[in-house]
């Protein structure tokens, strides 16, 4: 048999039809899109990289401005160095006091609410030379805050004491800053954080 006879059941392709040329094109664009893609990932892997050290910044520049709950011991020192309960209390009332505690402690980092309290007062009076005890109702503004321990504790801002959150503490304490009265009895609270 020679080669001819033999190579009668091949079929050969021609190099210049176009199946032919179809099939180089679309070899040369299936690279082409496999570089492409490679260099989309490559791309977006660098951008996500990018973004999670930007994302990082983010977060450590925020957590500068992220004020906390104070533990006991540095509530305690923050009101030895603050001197807000040092300003003239000729000009000053319970709100400016209170005001001023909230602005420093959030410039030390912490977070602090005012406290508004209406109270129920039983006081002295006196009319035509009797004394007698009479209901008045006063509002007192102090301040509070979270400890890091999840306790709630109130401030008072004119003299720096710590408060225990419950109503016979305040209460006692709003007594002893009001020395005409025998009875007080909160019976509204506000927090302004």
């Amino acid at each position: 048999m020679n080669i001819k006879e033999k190579m009668k059941g091949i079929k050969f392709y021609n190099a210049n039809s176009p199946s032919m040329k179809l099939l180089r094109n679309l070899s040369f664009i299936l690279i082409i899109l496999t570089i492409s893609s490679l260099m989309l990932h490559i791309h977006q892997y660098s951008t996500i990289n990018a973004m999670k050290d930007r994302n990082q910044f983010l977060k450590n520049e925020l957590n500068k401005f992220t004020l906390k709950n104070p533990s006991i011991e540095d509530l305690h020192k923050f009101l030895s160095n603050d001197n807000t309960n040092q300003k003239d209390r000729s000009n000053w009332d319970c709100k400016d006091f209170a005001i001023m505690l909230r602005l420093n402690a959030r410039k030390n980092g912490f977070n602090m609410c005012v406290v508004l309290l209406e109270v129920n007062y039983v006081i002295k009076s006196v009319s035509r030379d009797k004394e007698y005890w009479a209901p008045s109702t006063g509002l007192e503004t102090i301040n509070g805050a979270i400890l890091d321990n999840g306790t709630f504790v109130y401030i008072d801002p004119q003299d720096d004491q710590i408060i225990r959150f419950d109503r016979y503490s305040l209460e006692l304490k709003l007594l002893e800053k009001n020395n005409d009265a025998l009875v007080a009895a909160i019976i509204n609270e506000t927090h302004i954080w």
